[in-house]
């Protein structure tokens, strides 16, 4: 059965790439809409967009809240929150571009892949010698069973890995804010406050460049759940923080500037993303151990019927 099992996740995997090319597509033209709006909002203030994207946080932040009157005004917060999605939306479709490049890359050899794939797996099911057998019946049950099984197991482990590459971008998140905030109590003179002022800048935007994956991702983790039936729960209750992470953190990132309070509300929001992902991940490792010695057990079942229909000849 195993050469069977390379040949269905080889089918599933092309499957797969496709509803990914079309969620890819959808997301690009939703995004590039986006950027459109986000860009006219920006514009007033910002003339030069390529100067914008090159900005560091600390430099957008000192520019649109530099004093204590411009923190207080509800207007210039929102219009720092517009800079900050338009710098998130302006890397998602870079980075959807560069995925929508790589499925297609994957799909190229896709006519060729499936009618091989199919010829094979007709030529299991429809083996004459096993045609007058008692147990065939048996056996194609059992046959459809495993391929439910490892239809179930495909889409466990990629809903695992998308959850596992999320968890990494949410780990250097954390690691980078938690850098930032020690940042604050380093340093007695001058030139040392400025280096520890440079290193907290750039660890705002490595965690910045981290959240612009995230985002990528939790949108690829609300496809892939869709298909694990057994996580459904999880999905419905996470329906806001999927859809809604980044702009969390982004308004936490102007309270903590405003309220100099030391990126509490930041972290806090990184940690319980990171807290939602870790018990998806159990969730998600679990489904795929149980599969897998279900698997184990029904192929040994099916290995005794084929004795059973070898003999029978």
């Amino acid at each position: 059965m195993l050469s069977i099992e390379k040949e269905l996740r080889a089918y599933h995997n092309i499957l797969r790439a496709k509803q990914r090319l079309i969620h890819v597509e959808k997301r690009l033209v939703t995004e590039k809409s986006i950027l459109q709006d986000l860009k006219f909002e920006v514009d007033r203030e910002y003339q030069d967009i390529v100067d914008l994207e090159k900005s560091l946080m600390h430099d957008l932040f000192m520019h649109v809240l530099s004093s204590r009157q411009q923190q207080m005004e509800k207007e210039r917060q929102e219009y720092l929150l517009a800079i900050l999605k338009y710098k998130d939306c302006r890397k998602l479709i870079q980075l959807l571009t560069f995925e929508k490049e790589q499925l297609e890359l994957k799909l190229t050899d896709e006519d060729r892949i499936l009618e091989q794939i199919q010829n094979n797996l007709n030529a299991q099911e429809d083996n004459d010698l096993y045609k007058e057998s008692k147990y065939l019946p048996e056996l194609k049950s059992l046959n459809a069973d495993l391929k439910q099984l490892i239809k179930l197991k495909i889409e466990a482990e990629e809903a695992l890995v998308v959850s596992d590459n999320l968890l990494n971008h949410f780990n250097k998140m954390i690691h980078h804010i938690n850098e930032a905030r020690d940042a604050n109590y380093w340093g007695k003179y001058y030139n040392e406050i400025q280096e520890i002022k440079r290193k907290q800048q750039n660890d705002m935007d490595g965690a910045q460049a981290h959240a612009f994956h995230v985002r990528k991702l939790l949108g690829f983790l609300n496809e892939e759940l869709k298909d694990v039936v057994e996580v459904n729960e999880f999905f419905k209750r996470s329906q806001t923080f999927i859809r809604g992470f980044n702009i969390e953190y982004y308004r936490n990132l102007i309270e903590d500037w405003i309220d100099d309070e030391n990126l509490i509300k930041s972290m806090t929001t990184t940690l319980t993303g990171q807290a939602s992902i870790i018990n998806l991940n159990r969730s998600l490792r679990s489904i795929c151990t149980k599969s897998e010695l279900e698997y184990q057990h029904q192929e040994k079942h099916r290995n005794r019927l084929i004795e059973k229909l070898t003999n029978d000849l």
